[in-house]
């Protein structure tokens, strides 16, 4: 049998969702399940209060999410989890836009979490505050149009897959930890 060429990645789009499958896969497969049951759910709420806090100050922006999220988190009476050593700020554009790929992309599956949290009896009102207020966000689209847009030579476009892995790799630590995956300093 034949090798054939693998057809060529056409957009940097498409190039940053090869470039980052493992590592996407590899987070989602952390909530293969869905939001089964409540502790669960209070594990997703930690992790990603601690991922989203982690990437306002990488990115240097106010927090938004990180407040939807700790207003869950007070609803619920959960503490959050402790900073795990330092992430560098982005200078880059690049960087930056790999970080918001990862996070703005993460709203999409929040539409199927929100289902789940809801069936476990919470609303916007209480404890699914971020799930309620992330799975409308609008960002999606404008990250989308900056990749669509961008022309980068190799070296920068490696700058912007550099950020995505990293937005990946604190979500996975996050959410890791929040499993009691792995260790809670």
């Amino acid at each position: 049998m034949p090798l054939t060429a693998l057809k060529p990645v056409a957009d940097l789009r498409d190039r940053l969702r090869e470039a980052t499958l493992s590592a996407h896969r590899q987070l989602d497969g952390l909530l293969a399940g869905g939001l089964a049951d409540v502790a669960t759910y209070h594990a997703y709420l930690r992790g990603m209060h601690r991922f989203i806090s982690d990437a306002e100050a990488v990115l240097d922006e106010p927090p938004l999410r990180s407040l939807w999220l700790s207003a869950d988190l007070v609803a619920l009476e959960l503490p959050p989890l402790p900073p795990c050593g330092r992430l560098q700020r982005a200078t880059g554009a690049e960087e930056r836009l790999g970080w918001r790929y990862v996070i703005a992309g993460s709203s999409m599956g929040a539409r199927l979490l929100r289902r789940d949290a809801q069936r476990l009896g919470f609303t916007a009102q209480r404890g699914a505050r971020f799930l309620d207020r992330h799975a409308i966000d609008g960002e999606w689209p404008a990250v989308l149009q900056q990749l669509a847009e961008a022309a980068l030579p190799p070296a920068r476009e490696a700058l912007l897959v550099e950020g995505a892995h990293d937005a990946f790799a604190a979500a996975e630590a996050g959410l890791r930890r929040a499993l009691l995956l792995d260790d809670v300093p």
